[in-house]
């Protein structure tokens, strides 16, 4: 019995880390600032340790523009992905720089050959700054 106590408080456990969401406060060179839902635990992690300064490396956010608002980060019309974000110190070649307010207003061209193909953004100069509580 008690060893079946102890695996259903494990599972339990191991269910709460799987669902753990945050939410953070990136800002860019512009003064524009974005809000990244991360849902995994080591991202979330360096996510924290970026705040704290702990981090030694990968400092910018690159993830895939999906066009929809999320109610964390109204100002904007779109989002990144959150199973796509992750952090980076030189962005891939693939990968377009940009800053917050170009994708912002060239969000209808965003996703096509000419700007940001397969929808995927590296904000060359973003920073987290904060977590937030919803």
């Amino acid at each position: 019995m008690i060893k079946l106590i102890v695996l259903l408080f494990t599972l339990i456990l191991i269910n709460k880390s799987l669902a753990e969401k945050a939410h953070f406060n990136v800002k860019d060179s512009s003064g524009e600032h974005f809000v990244i839902e991360l849902t995994d635990h080591d991202l979330i992690r360096h996510a924290r340790d970026l705040i704290y300064n702990k981090a030694k490396e990968r400092f910018h956010v690159q993830g895939k523009i999906v066009k929809e608002k999320r109610a964390y980060n109204s100002k904007w019309h779109f989002h990144l992905d959150p199973s796509s974000i992750s952090f980076y110190d030189t962005p891939m070649d693939s990968c377009c720089s940009t800053e917050l307010a170009g994708i912002g207003k060239r969000l209808d061209e965003a996703c096509t050959p000419s700007f940001l193909p397969n929808c995927f953004c590296c904000l060359s100069s973003s920073k987290v700054l904060n977590e937030i509580k919803l």
